[in-house]
This record gives C-alpha cells, sequence and structure tokens, in this order.
C-alpha cells in the first residue's frame, strides 16, 4: 500500500481513522519483498500482483484487509450522512478504490421497521414472519403483544398471522441489561369486493373448438379500472398469480363445462379468487308473435303505450322456457338493430311503427335470430260532453251521435239509458259513454248529474252566526240572493250583514229552459252579539287561601271562571277556595257566541322557584311572573333587572311587596362546567412528547372522555408520533348527583407532527470543463447553506464559478437542502464539491450556406482541423491538417467537416473536440417566361371570375429543365416583394384567386434545405373565363281541367341566350331534342335540360328545369239541414300549389278554408291559387233552413209558413204545424203555398207553433223538429 489515509465519518462523528504509515508499502517503488519493512502489517491483506495477478479479483497491486467501523450511541430518529474519503497524495497517475458488500451498512435504530399493512386473501390473513434481522449470538429476546403478554420464544423472528401491535425487548447476551426495544402495528387490508363472475356461454355449433372472450366478466369485476383481473385455469395459478391465461381463450369440444379462476387484486397486492364456467348452449329459436292492436292513449295523439308488464309477458312467452340468465330479448326501431334498444322497464309510447326483437346469448351476442311484430294504433271514439243539468221536472236525456250510451253506473254498469229516457230524481248521476271496436279499453267516459230543483235547496244551510252573517254561496249554481220581496235588491255571495237578530231574506232561482217558471222563496238568519268581559286580569298571590275572585262584568250574556283538563279539552267550573297554586281561566256565553277566553294564575305560599344546577358557562335570568327579584332578603339589596346573564354562583331573593311569606324566599343558581382553554396547535418535528396538562385535564384521543366507548386516554410524557388531534376532558367536581349527563368541558388540542424532508446525496467531483447536475427526487440544489441561492441550472460549468475562493481554487460547492414549510428547525442538508480542470470546446452546429462560407476566427487554444483527433489515442498529437481561420469556401472547394480542437494538462487530461458539418448550396435560378392557359369557371359562382387553381400544374413550369427538382421547392405569392421577403407566407397550393378573371403571381424556387437560397419569377398571368348565363327558371307550370284533360296553357322554355356566340343542345327526361334553338315550347310535364356552349371561350354550362302539371279541384263539406250554425268548408285537391284562398259568392277572398253562419239558399263556392298558378272551377251548393216566424196579416208580404230552402232537394218533404200542446194543425210540402196561420179556416192567436219535418239528406232520411213564431 502507499501512504494512504481511509477516513470514514457519521455526520461529525469519527467512526474510525485508519492511518496507514509514512514508510509504504508500495508496489509502485517496492515491490513485496523482505528488503522492505513493513508499517502497519495488520491492515495489509495480500498482494495481488506477479504470480498473483491471474487469479486476482481485481487488477489493484495490494488490498486490506476487511475493515469494519461502528457507533452505538445513535440518537433515534435524528438524521445522520455516511461518508468514506480516501487520500491518494494527488497522483492522478494512480487508482485506489473501496469495495463494499451487499451487507456492508447494518443499521439497528428500528429493527422491526415501519408499521405494516397485510392482506386477508380469500377470508384468511396471510402468515408473515416478523424479522428483526438482530444476531441472536448478541442478543436473548423477548416479544409482547399491546397488553404486555409474552409472545413466542427466545428467537430474532415472530411468525404471526393476526394484527395487533407487538413490542420486541431485546437484551445483551446473557445479561438482563436491555439494549433496546421496538414495536411494530400489524394491520390487515380486506381484499377487494366485486361482484361473482358471470358463466359464459357460446352457442353450439357442432365445432371442434370454441373461443370465448373472457374481457365480459373483465368489465364487469373491475367496472372502475382500479382493480388488477387476471384469468387462470387452476385455483393454485390464480393463488399463486402464475400461468394467467389470454382473455381470448380456446376450448376444445370435449372440455365443457370448463372452469376458469380469476384473481381480483388491488394496488396493495391483496386479492380475492372466483370462477366460473365456460358452457355450450343450444341456438335459440324465435316464434314470430302476434302484432299487437292497442287504443290511442288520448283522442287525437295518435300515440299508444306498451307498459314494462306487457314486455314482461311478451318476453316470457317469446323466450319460451329459455333462462333468461343465458339468454336476452332486445327490441328496436331498426331492423338492423343499429339503434339503442328500448328500455322495456318503462312504458313505450310509440304511434303505428314495427318492433324488431333480437333473441340472443347474452355472452355471445354474435348469436341471435331475429323477428319483428307490429303495433297498430285504434283512434279513441270522440264524445260530446255534457254538463250538469238543473231542471224543473224532468230532463229528457238527448241523442248522442256515433253510438254513445247513457248508463246509471261507471264502465257500463247499472241501467242502460236509451236516448229519449226522462230523469225525473233529483240528484241522479248519468254516465256518458262510448267505445271502439271490440278494444275493451278504448273507451270515453263523462258523467253529469241532473238537479231537480225545488225551493228548499235554494236555502243556505247554516242561519245562525255570531256578529255578522256572510252570504254564502248559492247552493245551486245561477241562484241570487235579495234583501226584498221584490227581488230588487241584490245581495252578493260575500256580503257581510251586521244587524243583530232576525234577518229576512230571499233567494231566486231563474231555470235555462223557458218552460220551467222561476222558483222564489224566502229564509231567516240569525245573528247573536259575541259577549265581552270588561275586567282586566293579572296573576294573583296569597299567602292564604282565596275563598273568591272578582265578580265579572259582560255586556251580554253570563261568565264565569274556569279550570281547563288539557287531557280531555274540557273546561270545569272553578271550585273554592283556592288552597293550591291554580291556572285560572275565564269567559263569557252569549246563545252559541262566546267571547275570547282570558287566563291567570292564583299562586298560593310561593311561585314555585327551585334552585338551578348549571353545566352550561352562563345562566340567563328571566323575569318572575309576580314579583321581583332582588340580592337581598327582605326586600333588601338591590333589584335585579331581567333578563340577566348570570356567569358564577349566585343567592336570588324573591320578593312581593306586602306578601310576608315571601320576605326571605330565596334561589340559587350554581355553575359546574371547569374552566377550560384550548391551547395553542403544537408543531413538531418528528414527534412531540406530550406535558402535564396546565388545566388539570386529561387527554383523550376522541371527544366524550371516559364516557366515550374505545376512547383512548394519553398520559403525559407519552410521545406523539403522528398528527392527531387530542380532547382535553376534565370533569366538575362539584356538580350533583341529579345534574345528567356528567358534567365535564372538554376542549380539542391540535397537534402537528412534520418528518423532517428526505434529501438525495452526491459525492465530490473534478471535471474538464462542466459537471451535470443529476435530477434530484427529494431537496434541490442550492449555491449558499441552509437553502440560499437556488440553482436553476444543472448544468454547471467555469462561469457559475463566482468571484474569490471559487475562481482561484476553480472549486464549486453546491448544496442539497430540503425545509419543512412549516416547522423552520425541520430541514435536512448535505454538499459536495466540484472541481474543473479545464475549458471545453463551444457547441459547433452544423452550417448550411448559399454559394460560400469564410471561418471565423476561435478562442485561445483552439484551431480548426481538417480531420478528427484519434480517439485511440487521445494523448498523441492531432494527426489532423490545421485550417487557417478567415479560409473561405465554396461549392467547389468546401469539406463537408470541419472540427474544433483544444488540449491542456493539468490535474486531468483534457482534449475536447467538436465538428459541425458544413454544407454550401448553389443559388437555383428560376425562368422568367412563363404563361398559363385560361380557365373556365366552373368554381362555386361560374359568373364571378373566381377559381380554385391547383397551383401545383404549374410547378414544371417554374422548374424547366432542371432535372433534378428533389432538393428544390416551388412557393407561390400575391407579388414580387412577398416572393422575396422570407417571412412571407406562400399561398395556399388549392389557390383562390381574389381578383375576378384575372389575377397575377410569382413562384419563387429555393432550395429544400435552405429557404434563403432562392431565386424569384417574372409576373405569371392566372385568366378566368365565365360560364354561360341563362336565365331558365327552375320549374314551369302548366294547368289541366281536372274533369275534362283539357290543357290550360304551353311552357315556353326561354334560356335568354343569342344563337350569335351559343350553341344550345335539349333534353327531355334525358333524351335528346331536335331543337338548337335559344328557347322551346312544350305542352308535356317532366325534366328539361339544355347545354349551352359558348363558341368563344368554350366554356360550356348545363342548366335544369322541369314542366309540372297542376290539376286542381274542389271538395266541399257542409252543414246538415236546418243545422245552426251553418257551415261550408271547402278543400282542394288534386296536384296543385297548396297556396290558395276561398270565396262565397263573388264575394271578397279569404284564406280561411270554411265559411261560418252561411245564409240559407244556393251559393257559388270558388278558390283561388294565391301564386297566380291553376284555380280550380268553381262548385254551387245549397244550405237549407227554415223561417223563424211569419205575418198572416194580409198585406201579400209573408203571409205563408213554409220551407223554400227544401224545394228544390225535397220538394214533396212532409211538413207538420203543432200547437204548443202537440195538437196537429196541418200538413203539407214545400211545392205548396204552406200555411196561412189558420185553422179550419179560423185565425190562430200569435204564439210560437212546432213543426217536423221529414225529409232525405246526404242518403239518409231525417226527422227535424223546432218550432216558428206567428205574429199579428
Amino acid at each position: 500500500l502507499k501512504n494512504q489515509h481511509l477516513l470514514l465519518l457519521l455526520f461529525g462523528f469519527f467512526l474510525a481513522c485508519l492511518k496507514i504509515s509514512n514508510i509504504p508499502v508500495d508496489s509502485k517503488f517496492k515491490w513485496y519483498n523482505s528488503s522492505c519493512s513493513s508499517a502497519n502489517p495488520t491492515f495489509f491483506g495480500s498482494f495481488n500482483g506477479g504470480i498473483s495477478t491471474n487469479i486476482s479479483p481485481t487488477n489493484y497491486n495490494g488490498q486490506t484487509v476487511l475493515l469494519t467501523a461502528s457507533k452505538n450511541n445513535l440518537i433515534k430518529g435524528a438524521t445522520y450522512h455516511l461518508k468514506i474519503v480516501i487520500a491518494d497524495r494527488n497522483v492522478t497517475s494512480d487508482d485506489s478504490a473501496i469495495f463494499l458488500g451487499r451487507a456492508n451498512f447494518v443499521l439497528n435504530t428500528s429493527p422491526l421497521g415501519p408499521d405494516l399493512t397485510l392482506c386477508t386473501n380469500n377470508g384468511i390473513n396471510e402468515p408473515y414472519i416478523l424479522q428483526s434481522g438482530l444476531d441472536s449470538s448478541l442478543y436473548d429476546f423477548e416479544w409482547r403483544d399491546r397488553n404486555n403478554n409474552l409472545m413466542g420464544s427466545n428467537s430474532p423472528n415472530l411468525p404471526l398471522n393476526q394484527a395487533g401491535t407487538y413490542r420486541l425487548i431485546y437484551y445483551i447476551k446473557s445479561t438482563p441489561c436491555i439494549a433496546g426495544q421496538d414495536e411494530i402495528k400489524i394491520s390487515y387490508q380486506n381484499a377487494p369486493s366485486s361482484v361473482n363472475p358471470k358463466d359464459l356461454y357460446k352457442c353450439n355449433t357442432n365445432s371442434n373448438r370454441y373461443d370465448f372472450d373472457l374481457s365480459f366478466n373483465q368489465s364487469l369485476l373491475n367496472p372502475t379500472g382500479a382493480l388488477s383481473i387476471s384469468f387462470h385455469e387452476t385455483l393454485v395459478d390464480a393463488q399463486q398469480n402464475t400461468n394467467s391465461i389470454s382473455t381470448n381463450y380456446n376450448v376444445t369440444a370435449n372440455t365443457f363445462p370448463k372452469t376458469i379462476w380469476t384473481r381480483v387484486q388491488n394496488t396493495n397486492g391483496c386479492y380475492n379468487t372466483k370462477s366460473f364456467d365456460l358452457q355450450l348452449t343450444p341456438t335459440p329459436s324465435l316464434i314470430k308473435p302476434a302484432d299487437i292492436t292497442k287504443c290511442e292513449n288520448t283522442s287525437g295523439s295518435g300515440q299508444t303505450s306498451i307498459s314494462a308488464q306487457e314486455f314482461k309477458t311478451l318476453t316470457n312467452s317469446l323466450l319460451n322456457g329459455l333462462p333468461n340468465a343465458i339468454y336476452q330479448i332486445d327490441y328496436h326501431l331498426q331492423p338492423d338493430f343499429s339503434d339503442a334498444p328500448i328500455d322495456p322497464n318503462v312504458s313505450f309510447t310509440t304511434s303505428n311503427n314495427t318492433i324488431y326483437i333480437k333473441l340472443f346469448v347474452k355472452t355471445d351476442t354474435t348469436c341471435f335470430v331475429s323477428e319483428s311484430f307490429k303495433i297498430i294504433v285504434i283512434p279513441r271514439p270522440t264524445l260530446e260532453i255534457i254538463k250538469d243539468q238543473y231542471v224543473c221536472i224532468q230532463y229528457t236525456l238527448p241523442e248522442q251521435p256515433n253510438g254513445a250510451q247513457y248508463w246509471s253506473g261507471p264502465n257500463q254498469t247499472g241501467i242502460n239509458w236509451p236516448a229519449g229516457t226522462n230523469i225525473t230524481v233529483d240528484g241522479t248521476l248519468v254516465y256518458q259513454y262510448i267505445s271502439s271496436g271490440n278494444l275493451s279499453d278504448c273507451y270515453v267516459e263523462s258523467s253529469f248529474t241532473v238537479h231537480v230543483v225545488k225551493s228548499n235547496q235554494l236555502v243556505p244551510k247554516t242561519l245562525t252566526s255570531c256578529d255578522n252573517y256572510i252570504i254564502p254561496n248559492p247552493r245551486i249554481p245561477g241562484s241570487n240572493y235579495f234583501l226584498d220581496s221584490a227581488l230588487t235588491q241584490q245581495i252578493l255571495p260575500g256580503t257581510s250583514i251586521t244587524t243583530i237578530g232576525e234577518t229576512t231574506l230571499y233567494v231566486n232561482y231563474v231555470f235555462s229552459n223557458p218552460n220551467c217558471p222561476p222558483i222564489t222563496t224566502s229564509f231567516k238568519i240569525n245573528i247573536s252579539k259575541s259577549p265581552t268581559i270588561n275586567n282586566t286580569f293579572t296573576n294573583l298571590f296569597s299567602c292564604l287561601p282565596i275563598t273568591n275572585l272578582p265578580v265579572l262584568i259582560t255586556d251580554v250574556g253570563t261568565a264565569d271562571y274556569y279550570t281547563y283538563d288539557s287531557s280531555t279539552g274540557t273546561y270545569s267550573s272553578l271550585i273554592f277556595p283556592i288552597n293550591k297554586t291554580t291556572h285560572v281561566y275565564t269567559y263569557a256565553i252569549n246563545n252559541n257566541c262566546r267571547s275570547n277566553i282570558t287566563d291567570f294564575w292564583v299562586f298560593i305560599g310561593d311561585i314555585g322557584l327551585k334552585d338551578i344546577d348549571s353545566c352550561n358557562s352562563f345562566y340567563t335570568l328571566t323575569p318572575p311572573i309576580m314579583g321581583e327579584f332582588r340580592d337581598a332578603p327582605n326586600g333588601g339589596g338591590n333589584l335585579i333587572k331581567t333578563p340577566k346573564t348570570i356567569t358564577q354562583n349566585t343567592t336570588i331573593y324573591h320578593y312581593i311587596e306586602g306578601a310576608s311569606c315571601t320576605y326571605n324566599t330565596s334561589f340559587s343558581i350554581n355553575f359546574h362546567q371547569p374552566s377550560l382553554i384550548s391551547p395553542e396547535e403544537a408543531k413538531s418535528c418528528i414527534s412531540y412528547i406530550l406535558p402535564i396538562e396546565s388545566q388539570g385535564g386529561r387527554y383523550f384521543t376522541l371527544q366524550g372522555g371516559p364516557n366515550t366507548l374505545g376512547n383512548t386516554e394519553l398520559f403525559p410524557n407519552n410521545e406523539i408520533k403522528a398528527s392527531t388531534t387530542l380532547w382535553i376532558y376534565k370533569e366538575s367536581t362539584t356538580a350533583p348527583n341529579t345534574l345528567t349527563p356528567k358534567c365535564f368541558n372538554e376542549v380539542p388540542w391540535i397537534i402537528t407532527i412534520f418528518n423532517k424532508p428526505t434529501i438525495d446525496v452526491r459525492g465530490d467531483q473534478i471535471t474538464c470543463f462542466k459537471y451535470d447536475l443529476t435530477p434530484l427526487t427529494n431537496g434541490r440544489y442550492y449555491e449558499d447553506p441552509n437553502g440560499q441561492n437556488l440553482i436553476t441550472s444543472l448544468t454547471i460549468d467555469s462561469g457559475d464559478l463566482r468571484h474569490g475562493i471559487e475562481q482561484t481554487t476553480r472549486i464549486k460547492t453546491i448544496y442539497i437542502y430540503a425545509q419543512n414549510p412549516v416547522v423552520s428547525n425541520c430541514y435536512s442538508q448535505s454538499s459536495f464539491t466540484i472541481t474543473f480542470d479545464s475549458l471545453e470546446v463551444p457547441t459547433q452546429k452544423d452550417l448550411l450556406v448559399c454559394n460560400s462560407y469564410t471561418l471565423p476566427s476561435l478562442p485561445l487554444n483552439m484551431l480548426y482541423y481538417d480531420s478528427p483527433m484519434d480517439p485511440a489515442h487521445p494523448e498523441l498529437p492531432h494527426p489532423g491538417k490545421i485550417i487557417p481561420a478567415g479560409t473561405t469556401y465554396t461549392s467547389s472547394n468546401f469539406i463537408s467537416l470541419i472540427y474544433v480542437y483544444t488540449s491542456t494538462n493539468n490535474k486531468l487530461k483534457c482534449i475536447d473536440e467538436k465538428s459541425f458539418k458544413l454544407t454550401i448550396i448553389p443559388q437555383p435560378v428560376a425562368p422568367k417566361n412563363i404563361t398559363t392557359p385560361s380557365i373556365c369557371d366552373d368554381f362555386q359562382d361560374p359568373f364571378d371570375g373566381i377559381y380554385q387553381f391547383d397551383l401545383s400544374t404549374i410547378n414544371s413550369s417554374v422548374l424547366g429543365n432542371v432535372t433534378s427538382t428533389h432538393d428544390l421547392k416551388v412557393d407561390y405569392f400575391r407579388s414580387f416583394n412577398e416572393a422575396n421577403d422570407l417571412n412571407a407566407t406562400p399561398l395556399n397550393i388549392k389557390y383562390i384567386n381574389d381578383t375576378p378573371f384575372n389575377q397575377s403571381i410569382w413562384a419563387r424556387l429555393s432550395s429544400s434545405k435552405l429557404n434563403s437560397c432562392f431565386d424569384v419569377s417574372n409576373e405569371i398571368k392566372l385568366i378566368i373565363e365565365p360560364l354561360p348565363k341563362s336565365s331558365l327558371q327552375p320549374e314551369y307550370i302548366i294547368c289541366e281541367d281536372y274533369a275534362t284533360g283539357t290543357l290550360y296553357n304551353q311552357a315556353v322554355l326561354n334560356t335568354g341566350l343569342s344563337l350569335n356566340n351559343h350553341q344550345f343542345k335539349w333534353f327531355y327526361n334525358n333524351t335528346p331534342l331536335t331543337a338548337k334553338t335559344p328557347s322551346i315550347t312544350v305542352s308535356q310535364d317532366g325534366n328539361y335540360s339544355v347545354m349551352i356552349t359558348n363558341t368563344t371561350t368554350n366554356c360550356t354550362k348545363n342548366y335544369i328545369t322541369k314542366v309540372t302539371k297542376y290539376k286542381p279541384y274542389l271538395v266541399l263539406e257542409y252543414s246538415d239541414a236546418f243545422e245552426i250554425p251553418s257551415f261550408i268548408k271547402v278543400t282542394v285537391l288534386g296536384n296543385g300549389s297548396n297556396n290558395y284562398s276561398y270565396q262565397l259568392d263573388n264575394g271578397n277572398y279569404q284564406d280561411s278554408n270554411i265559411f261560418y253562419n252561411v245564409s240559407s239558399g244556393e251559393h257559388s263556392i270558388a278558390s283561388k291559387d294565391n301564386l297566380g298558378h291553376c284555380s280550380p272551377a268553381p262548385i254551387i251548393i245549397s244550405i237549407i233552413n227554415h223561417p223563424k216566424f211569419f205575418t198572416p196579416n194580409g198585406d201579400g208580404y209573408n203571409d205563408y209558413w213554409n220551407i223554400p230552402d227544401l224545394l228544390k232537394s225535397n220538394p214533396t218533404a212532409s211538413i207538420q204545424i203543432f200547437d204548443r200542446y202537440e195538437k196537429l194543425i196541418q200538413r203539407f210540402s214545400p211545392n205548396s203555398k204552406g200555411w196561412d196561420g189558420t185553422s179550419e179556416g179560423i185565425p190562430l192567436p200569435a204564439d210560437d207553433y212546432w213543426f217536423t219535418v221529414e225529409y232525405n239528406e246526404k242518403n239518409s232520411t231525417k226527422i227535424f223538429k223546432s218550432h216558428f213564431s206567428l205574429k199579428r
């Protein structure tokens, strides 16, 4: 060994200092022989030179014996830094090394390590051997549990499989001396929970092998992606997590059913195993279901609903015994099932529709069969609703259209009344019912009540009141109240009548049927006055029983004193004498009217004050119910004003002047809650030692102290290692046992524990030119101690040396530092040095230039070379040829690589060389005479002169005769200046011109490797020719009579262009026509087109139009004879514009197609096309009605009554006239004069007369009955 020192340090403590003698045992100068005396021979291990070279494990001449250093009095929780230093006498040509074994460092500060969480896998705690790592030849061992019970034997290890806290105490071998102790908490974490996997089925296709997709269960077991899922063929493989299989798993046919095991594991390694089977199942079959016919939900909606229960029944029927655990049915609206399936668990609403069924295997969706069925929606019938009826004698059920029925009960129950039935019983409920077809649920039902009104039903039910009477709403709608029998003074509901005593009122009802006489009746109301008690009441106090109370004074009625029983809600007369404190009530009664109830207390002897024990910090004293509070007896001391907050123990005296039994009455307010103040948050590094609680409290981990189940009490000097909130608990020592719950106080105390930050360490470095700091996992680099001057660049070079000692020594000290952001004295720090030995060659960049390049000057000691140094012998002189700075290169004489070299020989042999590639590109030459052909404008608007050019088609003209174009690129610009501007943006290859019809651009031909190496072309003109522009319309209309087929007009298709410079080719339905003219006249509907070519520009454009034939006609819907109001509804059918207005009898046209209240007689109906195309032919129609009166006075005007509107359609219809007693007066027909107002020649009086008429209309025989007036 040479003269060396080996120094081992542990954060300021010298573990060992081994100084080897100044007399060297040096293989370089004195070989291993007897002529050299040895120094410190005990440290010499072996000589590795000479004959030992071949068997030496290293290439070092000698080595020491194994050296060991240790230190025992380390402080637990402190951070230490271990350094090993070898001094080499500053001889750089010799090397030294230290070899460290795999188990070199044994740190026994915590033999059990941190707390540990293990796994409970498949319901079983995994076994674990707790290893201390201590030497059983040096120590004896004692294991204990949390309750200090002995466990295990004298072993450094403890096998376990239960959670708990385990403590190890180890003694110096065969002595009672404790060498150390440690504690560890073992917890077990449950394995992840998941649903059970499902058996996977494939359809049996009689194949030899089947592929299963196991990922079906992977997504089922791991829906969030937080777990690790693997599949295995055996349980053992799943438990050991070996031999996992792919999710695409192939099974041979003879191995079914095949069991697969899955391992479900969380990020902590805890797992469960589950199994599922792979099986074959028959290919499903499906019977086509019947179509479903249902009634629409609401009239006119056209929609019906399929309930979830109906879907369930249908699904069970379609499955036909197939297990729904294996098979599934989906319902779709698309035949290819591309839409989302219908949810069968909720009601599905639809119109007429086709539903497509997909029956498939749940775990093999490619195996399915399909069918379909239709949903047919039946319209729900309409019903004319009848309101409640109010009649004097009876109500006759009218005829109902569409076959509606009357019933006495709902849903066609009870009596089925035919139309014309007289309802005479008051309150009869009548149900209207109509159904549609054979669907039992396709019906509409409504009900109304028939009221046969009598006078007693008009009288209000309540006729008495207190103080005022509010007129109620009438019992029979439409009836009115009056103050007088003449019915001139009406009073409205809600009116208040205040006259005390009896008042007569009148009520009147007028029927809607004029044949029912009005009803008027009277009733009496009685208003009584509510009594008032004039006495005033206050609480009473007496030391003796009270035999009477003041006489009650009331304006009306009688008054008395009462007691109240809250359990029964009844009042009872007060009994005298009053011997104990009593709650007294009083009120007066007049008829059924009662006054307000007043109450007060009668206290006998005291007012019931008791001592108050409080576990709060204050008590609010409220005013006494009688008397006053004072701070001294017998009415002395000071008056206590209330409310008052009491915060300390106090005696309160109650005093009522003149009541001697209260002169010494008192009660106490006693406070028992202990005083506690929450301490400031404790913040500490590594741990915190609990002090003695200064307020006499106790420490607990939870609220509630010992009263909380599972709460843990801590004590002074206990060590807190983790952040927590403790509760300081203190019980009252003065509270009586009757005060529950137990009186205590508690406050929280936050204790925050911070760890010293972990930092990385780095060794000293010596470097030639620069050193790259390696990234830190923990801590940050600083230039100065204690976290001062953060280093932001990880590359340290000589430029980072500061003036002074750093530049003098060329040594840079780097600090690694991290500090807890909350506790300032909780930090970690280390340092190392970087020694620089030379300057490096600056980074060289490859150069790409145009035409030529001149080499610039270099820093001192740096030269250009035309070849590299010898990498195998960098210490030899440079073999290349020096290139002087200032040398100029062109494309004819340049070399591709140029080298920059420097060499120094200080502590290190520092050689550096960098090269750069020089590339010189010849400048391209662009042509100066480029022309392009004109373009027909077929881009977007064909007439605006704007076109999208593909500029790449001009590239060949710009490149000219260049044979090699792969190093050149062509760009285009709007101007010559832009083409010469390297920052200008070139035009898009798909270029749309800015100037219509004529655009100029310039081309730049440049090197694809160097943009600045380019040339610009001459101006390039882009010419755009417009397409022929025609005025041909997109559509032409011709009109034809719907009934006769007569064509009213022809269409002239005119392009608006001339033959001078255009050619025309016409087509009808894609068939060429012979016409070659600018316009043609046609009478056939269909599609026409014309191809127009400009003979000057050769630009062609095709135009398309169509000729449409309209044949509109009118259809009328009108009111029945005698129907009021009358109407005519006009509908235009046939092909047309669908934009019409309508006219009645040459009047004004209107937008609505319905005419209301049309007078009887003959009318002309017409319609016109609002777009001016084709109007349908008009129609004549008659509206039939009867005269409402006639005047047979012989003046020749209106002397006869007849129905002239029937003369044209029903000339022989039978008309019969009756008087009000239904006596037949005369019978005649429309083709006669009619009735002259006489019976057997005798003029009848003026009155209403009834008639019936039997006639034919709309292919059916009808009878109409009504009345008219005879006026004289």
